[in-house]
């Protein structure tokens, strides 16, 4: 279970997020409406371990996340799986060693998908996903809302950050929350 309780995160003179409270159960898919600048992708770092809250609390199973042990911190960084919408990969990670092709050589949207694949290859507990669907042609997008009713199907834990829900619809999702 993820719980997030009065979340408040102000960085600089700026408030992101404010008195953010809200819980995730295991196996649920949860979509995180809003729009840009509203501290979408800075609630995906604090459930990263990246940014820690200027209030409030992440409880992972009852348990602050800023305050597990830093072999419990390894454990849960294993159990998930994260994709940013801009695209992980560093210039000098080799994607395919037959090809060597380097990442610089590929395109925004193969990094993408690549990345992807690699949120998802340590079977996570937990997804975390930054506008999943954003630039991917027709096929493509198929394929990750396919991979998306999957993670679902295997109650998987899904976060999904959107400045708009309407192409996640088809997940059901047991909540949308609106920053």
């Amino acid at each position: 279970m993820l719980q997030i309780r009065n979340l408040t995160i102000v960085l600089g003179k700026k408030t992101i997020l404010q008195n953010l409270s809200f819980t995730v159960e295991r196996g649920q898919c949860v979509i995180i409406e809003g729009k840009n600048l509203s501290g979408k992708s800075t609630l995906l770092r604090a459930l990263m371990g990246q940014t820690k809250p200027t209030h409030g609390q992440i409880l992972i199973d009852h348990r602050d996340l800023h305050e597990l042990s830093t072999s419990e911190k390894k454990h849960y960084h294993q159990s998930i799986g994260v994709l940013l919408q801009h695209p992980l990969l560093k210039v000098h990670d080799v994607v395919n060693a037959e090809h060597e092709t380097l990442v610089k050589d590929l395109s925004f949207y193969e990094q993408k998908k690549h990345d992807f694949g690699r949120a998802l290859k340590n079977h996570p507990s937990l997804v975390l996903l930054d506008e999943p669907l954003l630039g991917f042609d027709s096929e493509n997008a198929a394929e990750v809302r396919e991979t998306l009713q999957e993670l679902k199907a295997a109650h998987v834990t899904i976060l999904i950050t959107t400045t708009d829900r309407t192409p996640y619809l088809f997940l059901n999702s047991e909540k949308i929350i609106q920053l």
